[in-house]
């Protein structure tokens, strides 16, 4: 014992930097996990798995594991679940099978989404998986699934659809059996296989030490397949599965609203979600994207978009300098943008301390609208030379508790969606007292008026076709007396 002391004060210096070692290399795997997980995926892309022709038979297999969860699925609460999975499983469920068949892979799999995601394409668990197969990040940046914070492919049937059966014919040809196949794709592979090696297993079915999740995942996908095969045998009457959404896909330029694009199409933002469950924000991102259109409809939005093309959502990335007083509340409501942004953008740890001198980025949002039409100067007392197209930010300051956002979006002449999008801080419908939000007016022809003696703002008003609390708002009065001389913004009709 005297010797051992002895040793490890003598070597206690190596004992130290082990125990370090061993804490960055755990805090790296935490902190950057999912981004050495990509870049290795750069380097090592993953194998593309060509379709084949013929098919990979499935046998179901019956044990008491199988029947333990067939008679966990007849109690009626579980029961009710899976006919309402079955149900939504028509909107998908032949683009699936379409999908397996090329792949050679057995129709059965085109259950496995009932018991990953109930068929909800929005569904993500705790631990981050998302979709209607439940894919991780990480298996995501593998097989060129986009995410971005407008964007996450995951959710995309047709385009997570092929990622996941690349996966399972991957899977089953590593393993060469459909039980480790399936709990591969739960489990993942290599941790499978070290418990077949550590069990020296023959069979799943032998494997003791998995998580109980992982335990119950193969024997619950069989006995799903078990009960929609054969539900007389089990006393189901299957419902009647919805009708597959008949839709056409269109490549249209992205950084517009989602509320822009629903308006020329004909229907609502809501309803254009459901149909491209990919997007995850209010806005097309950046670059090319594939929409899904109702087919019917697909010809009459191209015409409505290509004569009135939405307007473009521009943004950029600004640095302020934290000042005495500065808090992220402030620095937040003062460019239109929210905490939690902010905190993300900067890697901050708090949100509650900042340090004076500190550069943050700020991102921030303009809207251009295309030049569609030519707007003709009118001689009324306006030099051509003095006309300027400009981009009009207004502030407006709730002077008192509860105004609603409605109500300043129709004074203002946009709406309440616009707003929030300008103000991505807002999330009540009403406003509190003191509340600052910043308005976008869309670009107009205005010039520059030098008054005269004897004008006006009522006279202004009728010369310009320009209404007064117009003028007022544009040039900051806040009141009708004006002077000579002065320089007022006024539209040109």
């Amino acid at each position: 014992m005297k010797n051992f002391f002895r040793n490890l004060f003598d070597n206690w210096w190596k004992f130290g930097f082990g125990l370090l070692l061993g804490a960055l290399v755990t805090f790296i795997g935490m902190r950057f996990g999912d981004q050495i997980t990509q870049l290795v995926s750069s380097f090592y892309p993953a194998q593309k798995i060509e379709p084949t022709i013929g098919s990979i038979p499935m046998k179901l297999p019956m044990n008491d594991r199988i029947t333990a969860r067939i008679k966990f699925f007849l109690r009626p609460v579980m029961k009710k679940e899976l006919l309402d999975s079955y149900r939504r499983s028509g909107r998908y469920i032949k683009m699936i099978e379409a999908a397996l068949e090329e792949y050679g892979l057995p129709r059965e799999l085109a259950w496995l989404p009932i018991q990953e995601s109930s068929y909800l394409p929005y569904r993500q668990s705790h631990v981050g998986a998302v979709g209607l197969w439940q894919i991780m990040p990480a298996m995501a940046s593998e097989y060129g699934l986009k995410r971005n914070q407008w964007l996450d492919e995951r959710r995309d049937p047709e385009k997570s659809t092929l990622a996941a059966i690349e996966y399972l014919r991957f899977l089953y040809d590593h393993f060469k059996d459909w039980d480790y196949a399936l709990a591969s794709y739960n489990y993942g592979y290599s941790k499978v296989g070290r418990a077949i090696r550590r069990e020296k297993s023959k069979s799943f079915w032998q494997l003791r030490r998995v998580p109980k999740e992982t335990y119950n995942f193969v024997p619950t996908f069989y006995a799903i397949c078990h009960l929609l095969s054969q539900p007389e045998k089990y006393g189901i009457q299957l419902p009647q599965p919805f009708v597959p959404y008949e839709t056409g896909r269109m490549t249209i330029s992205g950084s517009v609203s989602i509320r822009e694009i629903a308006k020329r199409a004909g229907m609502t933002s809501r309803d254009l979600k459901k149909l491209n469950p990919a997007l995850t924000g209010k806005m097309i991102p950046t670059g090319d994207f594939e929409l899904i259109l109702p087919k019917n409809d697909k010809e009459a939005f191209a015409k409505r978009y290509k004569e009135n093309p939405p307007p473009r959502i521009r943004f950029s990335n600004q640095f302020y300098k934290v000042k005495r007083g500065d808090s992220l509340y402030k620095i937040a409501k003062k460019f239109g943008t929210t905490i939690n942004k902010l905190k993300a953008d900067n890697r901050l740890r708090s949100t509650r301390w900042i340090n004076v001198g500190t550069v943050l980025k700020v991102q921030t949002v303009e809207i251009e609208k295309p030049d569609t039409t030519a707007v003709d100067l009118v001689d009324a007392g306006v030099e051509t030379e003095d006309s300027v197209p400009i981009k009009l930010r207004l502030t407006y300051q709730a002077e008192r508790e509860g105004i609603a956002l409605d109500t300043i979006a129709r004074y203002y002449s946009v709406t309440s969606d616009e707003m929030r999008l300008w103000n991505s801080w807002l999330e009540a419908e009403r406003l509190s007292k003191g509340d600052e939000i910043t308005i976008l007016k869309e670009e107009e022809k205005v010039a520059i008026y030098s008054t005269k003696k004897g004008d006006s703002l009522w006279d202004i008003s009728k010369k310009f076709g320009t209404p007064v609390h117009q003028l007022k708002r544009w040039n900051q009065l806040k009141g009708s007396r004006i002077y000579p001389g002065a320089k007022l913004l006024v539209k040109i009709r």
